[in-house]
């Protein structure tokens, strides 16, 4: 019978487990969602791509696209961030976060660093008084409405 010196049969043995783990680990996946959020104004719905975290409920955003209000289109919004981090900084900062179930929301779809003139958000609980924001989304129109958060917003896969 061969025997292994004690110091490589625990690199080995490391080694092994090390391989196990990160093939056992959860994955985060790039995917596409289409999102819609209905209040008492009407409907905003986009397109966006985010990653889907291992809870499969958590999307970090990194972009909205095909924005339309009441189905008409709406500007671009390049510009995705926190919306907890616009309120702290005045500019689109953070990570973007959405929930497939609608629990949690934080994030902030600009045309502008400052959110200054078009865009919409989500505020996580007790970042401001209310939950939903829309500005100037719909072709010029200028809503600067607060809209309180009735339901969840409608996240499906695409």
């Amino acid at each position: 019978m061969s025997s292994m010196p004690l110091k490589s049969s625990f690199c080995y043995s490391v080694a092994l487990a090390t391989v196990a783990t990160a093939t056992l680990a959860p994955v985060a996946s790039a995917a596409t969602f289409n999102f819609s959020y209905t209040s008492s104004l009407g409907t905003i719905t986009a397109t966006v791509d985010g990653t889907l975290q291992p809870d499969n409920n958590t999307v970090f955003v990194s972009s909205i696209s095909n924005t339309t209000f009441n189905g008409s289109p709406a500007p671009a919004l390049p510009f995705v961030g926190s919306f907890a981090g616009v309120i702290s900084s005045g500019s689109v900062t953070g990570q973007a976060v959405l929930s497939l179930d609608g629990s949690g929301l934080d994030f902030a779809a600009c045309d502008n660093t400052a959110c200054s003139s078009s865009g919409f958000g989500f505020s996580p609980p007790n970042v401001v008084g209310q939950q939903f924001q829309i500005q100037n989304v719909a072709r010029n129109t200028e809503y600067k409405t607060l809209l309180p958060c009735s339901s969840p917003s409608k996240i499906k896969k695409n």
